[in-house]
């Protein structure tokens, strides 16, 4: 029993510290803003509320705002619908839109100015995350009128007239508080003559300015006072402590060549953007930050997010080049996509070339092979027989050719004209010993059969005409059996 007490005694501590302990969650944030049109009694007055989740795609979002019914009496609306001093605001965002627009509009019924406030709202974005919205409201400036001119609310600025991306506007400079972002601050600019109640950023020194439109819409636009230009700006939350704003000027800074020229909307405004091609979910826009720093940034379109984008520049240390072949690198630079395709093409057309001709070499090498397998045996014998009876042929040329150019001992030898030497001695001895022979007519004798019967260079051209005429028979005896087993190649072209 004790343990199921002290079991229990745990348990209640615990429900009861739970409260102690708290989750903090942080939601995104976003802004609701009114016009402040001026009408005059009788007429009916638009009023316009827009609530933007600063970039993040949104979702749904749920607005009551209330009326004093005593000066304004509700017609109808867009994305509206209410009366008797109070009006429900309401519509669901797609996924590819940042703000939500709702649009109400009034009968004045009486002189004055009365305020259009929030009474209460629920809004999400598009991932269902939870939107801390800050809120702002309408102040609508009823003037006297006979009450029976119907005429649509006619713009409240009462400044200069400007003009921008072709849409006429008047400087507005009575707006409220909530529409001043971090990092501006009230300020006062002359323009065309005349003292204007603007905001600037003195980070960047740009200003921003509150312009209203012929159809009562207001805005606010960026202002370049060197310049002269505007720009529309949209405000985008990247972080608690950081906004930037997506800008019409033209960048500082260059993007690499891969970037094209494209365009961005947001809103229904149109931004200027880069975009390569082979990215097509990602685009480069121009935007300022809090800090005053102009700069890229990438936009994920599946994703809606941003990213600050850096731009490495490659500093150019070398001169231009100039002259003939400085011409040519340049050439060369610019078509370097040209050439490359170029060079394939010659790379393509040389391998089909190389393919075909061992396609070719191939088909030569088979027939070669069936050759081979029918008279190649054969024919091998009889080269190698006639290369060894060539070569015995040379041998046999070459040793006579020796023997001829022996001394001319030698040649007597070979000659037998020792034994007849000996012969003649015995003779000599036997049947001339009374000198019957003069041994000098004999001498003259011998001297002339040696020097004109047994002439060695007439041998020796004799033996060369034999020679060249064995020569010519043998090449047309083997010229005539090489014909038998001559080849035929096949002209694959």
């Amino acid at each position: 029993m004790n343990k199921i007490r002290k079991k229990l005694g745990m348990l209640l501590a615990i429900c009861l510290l739970l409260p102690c302990f708290s989750i903090v969650a942080h939601a995104a944030s976003g802004v609701l803003t009114f016009s402040d049109p001026t009408t005059k009694v009788g007429e009916t007055v638009t009023v316009k509320a827009k609530l933007d989740a600063y970039g993040s795609p949104i979702g749904d979002g749920d607005i009551t705002v209330t009326y004093d019914p005593a000066k304004l009496e509700f017609v109808s609306g867009q994305n509206a619908s209410g009366g008797s001093g109070t009006v429900t605001l309401s519509t669901t965002g797609d996924g590819s839109v940042t703000e939500l627009n709702y649009t109400m509009e009034f009968r004045a019924l009486a002189e004055g100015t009365t305020n259009i406030e929030v009474s209460g709202y629920t809004a999400y974005l598009y991932n269902d995350e939870t939107l801390d919205v800050t809120l702002g409201s309408s102040a609508v400036t009823i003037e006297p009128g006979d009450g029976t001119v119907q005429q649509p609310a006619a713009a409240t600025g009462t400044g200069p007239a400007v003009t921008v991306n072709g849409i006429n506007y008047n400087i507005n400079g009575t707006f409220a508080d909530v529409l001043i972002p971090e990092g501006f601050v009230r300020t006062t600019l002359t323009y065309e003559g005349q003292e204007c109640q603007v905001l600037q950023q003195e980070t960047s020194g740009l200003y921003m300015i509150y312009l209203t439109g012929a159809d009562g819409t207001s805005a606010m636009f960026l202002y370049n006072s060197e310049t002269g230009e505007f720009s529309a700006c949209e405000k985008v939350r990247l972080s608690d402590t950081n906004d930037i704003f997506l800008m019409q000027f033209k960048p500082d800074m260059e993007l690499p060549s891969e970037y094209k020229s494209t365009e961005f909307e947001m809103n229904g405004v149109v931004y200027p953007a880069w975009q390569d091609p082979s990215k097509q979910e990602f685009y480069i826009v121009y935007a300022l930050n809090s800090a005053g720093q102009k700069n890229f940034y990438q936009y994920d379109a599946s994703e809606a997010t941003y990213q600050r984008y850096v731009v490495t520049v490659a500093k150019d240390t070398e001169e231009k080049a100039t002259g003939f072949f400085g011409k040519i690198e340049s050439k060369l630079k610019e078509n370097l996509s040209k050439l490359l395709i170029g060079v394939w093409a010659v790379f393509i057309v040389m391998l089909i070339i190389l393919i075909v001709l061992v396609v070719k070499l191939k088909h030569r090498n088979e027939e070669l092979d069936d050759w081979y397998e029918d008279f190649g045996d054969e024919y091998e014998k009889k080269l190698k027989a006639e290369q060894a009876a060539a070569k015995k042929a040379k041998q046999a040329k070459a040793a006579g050719k020796q023997t001829r150019k022996q001394t001319p001992a030698k040649k007597q030898k070979n000659y037998g004209y020792a034994e007849l030497d000996e012969f003649e001695d015995e003779l000599d001895d036997d049947f001339y010993e009374d000198d019957m022979l003069d041994d000098e007519r004999y001498d003259d004798y011998d001297d002339d059969y040696d020097a004109d019967a047994y002439d060695d260079d007439s041998y020796d051209d004799y033996d060369d005409d034999y020679d060249d005429y064995e020569d010519d028979y043998d090449r047309k005896k083997r010229a005539k059996e090489t014909a038998e087993f001559s080849l035929n190649f096949i002209d694959l072209d």
